[in-house]
């Protein structure tokens, strides 16, 4: 099970590090100073790294409202590094999730997100 931190603002939030297997990365909520929820626009990076490039790779940003169900707010579906910026996507808690990640030889997918 991934924990669960509170997100400080202006700091980079490090949800997955290096993961070789899907699965949801740790959360990060926002903190009530920041009004409880994400701020209008903020940016989340996937890197990927390996040996032999991977054939499939996708990665969602999701956001919770309630700590429990989680939903999407972006995905990225193409082999490589990004990072991207999202809009108006209303949420009380965040994380990265490595839903798929086929071939390759060493893979490994960090993601993260800052306000």
């Amino acid at each position: 099970m991934a924990n669960r931190y509170a997100y400080q603002s202006g700091q980079r939030a490090p949800s997955l590090t290096d993961a070789t297997a899907t699965g949801a990365g740790d959360e990060f909520m926002m903190h009530p100073i920041l009004g409880g929820q994400l701020p209008e626009s903020f940016v989340w990076d996937v890197v990927l790294t390996y040996t032999v490039i991977p054939t499939g790779l996708r990665v969602d940003l999701e956001g919770t409202m309630d700590g429990t169900n989680w939903y999407q707010l972006d995905t990225w579906t193409t082999v490589g590094s990004t990072i991207r910026t999202v809009t108006g996507k209303k949420a009380i808690g965040v994380r990265s999730n490595l839903i798929t990640l086929t071939g390759g030889t060493n893979p490994k997918v960090s993601s993260s997100f800052a306000t």
